[in-house]
């Protein structure tokens, strides 16, 4: 049994091992700077629940930069 799992980050596969959180993908991927919210499978995940939400085989997430204007 394998310990890696396969998941969309940005539109790209990556592999992750098993019981990684959201947290430790954006620190892999250095995107844990400047403003965004992180959506998972089309749902918002609170910053709050990053360290502690963990990525299964085909999850997608993606990261949105907030822009600011009017």
């Amino acid at each position: 049994m394998s310990d890696m799992i396969k998941i969309i980050v940005n539109g790209s596969e990556v592999l992750v091992l098993f019981d990684t959180s959201i947290e430790r993908v954006l620190q892999q991927g250095e995107m844990a700077v400047g403003r965004f919210i992180v959506v998972v499978n089309g749902g918002v995940v609170p910053k709050s629940l990053y360290e502690n939400t963990t990525l299964n085989q085909g999850d997608v997430l993606d990261t949105i930069a907030a822009i600011s204007g009017g």
